[in-house]
């Protein structure tokens, strides 16, 4: 207790260094062993804001505590009908109904409301950076119709065992099952919403998946048969949702976030990809394709922005080669992997 009081002080003097109501914006202090979550209201805060005020905080705290780690993790402020501020709402629990695979700890869904917003790549990055962590990771393509990760990993076609159970392929140290290891890139899945929802369950349950950390669901854009048929059978740890600057792409998040809503599934928060490019020359943060929508998108549901991750050449070289650099780009990764195993 006494630590935790000294880290939440330091914190607040901390915001106050930019203005004295800042200190209203710690939200809350949470410990997991040596790792510590502060969260920080959102509310009102741009993107060059937001990073300099992460800065501060973990430089101040690791002065004082440098054997700790510390993650800041942005959410809005809920506003009660009489104007008071509380913490998000927690997520009602899952139905008991609902089945879990066995040996795999923890399931997430990746998820998206439009296609083309770097959903599989955030997956795959996500994927690498877990590893990097020292957790055994599996990767489950569950976009049928249009797979994505076997085409970013590259793998052999999938055999059966001895039991009848589908050995996942292995691919820079994961389990990887997609419908794009059964078929040519060329050749077109001719299924139906029964027939798709069915062969998706197999690949939970007939899949010998082994001892997991993690299994990562990279699902289709929308709210789709498949989509429906996880959340109804499957006890799932959260879903991320990954979008994309602008107001095309959060119109169709929030159809997203209802789906997983009204089957009581835990939303983590939104993944803001290719957020910003930062020039190689001058340093210079641009917000290509325009910003705050995501910001505004997450405070009126009520879910914090997880990541903002940048347009930067890095992630295109990781996604597929893993080539490991110590480009910022992918440290994004790393933090999004840390509050990831933080709140599941």
């Amino acid at each position: 207790m006494e630590k935790q009081n000294s880290i939440r002080q330091i914190a607040l003097n901390s915001l106050a260094g930019f203005a004295q109501d800042y200190t209203q914006r710690l939200a809350s202090l949470q410990q997991s062993g040596n790792k510590w979550q502060l969260d920080i209201a959102s509310d009102g805060l741009d993107l060059d804001t937001k990073g300099r005020v992460e800065a501060k905080l973990i430089k101040d705290l690791l002065q004082e505590f440098p054997d700790e780690q510390f993650l800041v993790y942005y959410r809005p402020l809920v506003r009660s009908q009489a104007g008071a501020t509380r913490s998000p709402r927690a997520p009602l629990p899952a139905p008991k109904k609902l089945k879990r695979i066995p040996k795999i700890a923890k399931i997430v869904l990746v998820a998206s409301g439009k296609g083309g917003v770097g959903k599989s790549t955030v997956t795959a990055n996500l994927a690498h950076a877990l590893k990097e962590q020292g957790h055994r990771v599996g990767l489950l393509d569950a976009d049928i119709l249009g797979p994505s990760l076997s085409l970013i990993f590259g793998a052999a076609p999938l055999r059966v065992g001895a039991d009848q159970k589908l050995i996942p392929a292995e691919v820079n140290g994961f389990h990887l099952v997609s419908s794009g290891l059964f078929a040519s890139e060329r050749e077109a899945v001719l299924w139906r919403g029964p027939i798709l929802a069915k062969t998706l369950l197999k690949f939970f349950f007939e899949v010998a998946w082994g001892e997991l950390d993690f299994l990562l669901c990279d699902l289709p854009p929308g709210t789709s048969d498949i989509a429906l048929s996880i959340v109804e059978n499957i006890e799932v740890d959260g879903a991320i949702i990954v979008t994309t600057p602008g107001a095309l792409a959060s119109a169709d998040v929030h159809k997203s976030i209802t789906l997983f809503e009204k089957h009581q599934t835990k939303i983590l928060g939104l993944v803001e990809n290719m957020a910003f490019h930062t020039c190689s020359q001058c340093g210079h943060r641009d917000p290509i394709f325009g910003e705050d929508a995501d910001n505004n998108l997450a405070d009126a549901r009520e879910i914090p922005v997880l990541a903002q991750i940048p347009l930067d050449r890095s992630i295109r070289l990781h996604t597929q080669m893993a080539i490991r650099s110590n480009a910022p780009a992918l440290e994004t990764f790393i933090d999004l992997a840390d509050q990831l195993v933080f709140m599941t």
